[in-house]
């Protein structure tokens, strides 16, 4: 556990602080992008859980559609085709 909150906070995570009362105890506190991190760990699983109302047809529709307007968007802003997802066919 120790060797996981350090890399957090080394991370920019959580923030530890001695607590004085009883020196063998730490406080972890959530630091600002631990919060940013928290609440978009938040939203994905939101948007997984209402997509998870889609069948699987469905979802490849919907990605085949979404994927048709990204390439036409990026041909648009004259921008290749070079993103991490693969062209629609």
């Amino acid at each position: 556990m120790s060797e996981i909150l350090n890399r957090m906070e080394k991370q920019g995570l959580v923030r530890k602080a001695k607590n004085l009362d009883r020196k063998n105890l730490v406080r972890v506190e959530l630091a600002e992008k631990g919060i940013g991190a928290y609440n978009q760990s938040s939203r994905r699983e939101s948007l997984h859980r209402i997509m998870s109302y889609l069948s699987d047809e469905e979802r490849r529709q919907l990605n085949a559609i979404l994927s048709t307007l990204r390439d036409r968007a990026l041909r648009e802003a004259g921008k290749e085709l070079s993103t991490p997802f693969p062209p629609s066919k």
